[in-house]
């Protein structure tokens, strides 16, 4: 198992986004520990719902 991080960036403004999306305020970076990227991703994705995935950029990156 490795270490990812996935980088959740919020990329529309506040007063557009879904209202769950503003209750919830997924952005931030969390880590997880999995076999691969797509693992970590699947999840971030169980844990962390996004109403509308358009509204964010969301990057997984692994640890050196």
């Amino acid at each position: 198992m490795k270490i990812f991080y996935v980088h959740c960036c919020q990329t529309t403004i506040w007063s557009q986004l879904d209202e769950d999306d503003q209750k919830r305020q997924p952005q931030g970076v969390y880590q997880y520990e999995a076999k691969d990227e797509d693992g970590a991703l699947d999840q971030f994705h169980n844990e962390i719902p996004i109403s509308c995935l358009d509204d964010y950029q969301i990057e997984v990156r692994e640890t050196p």
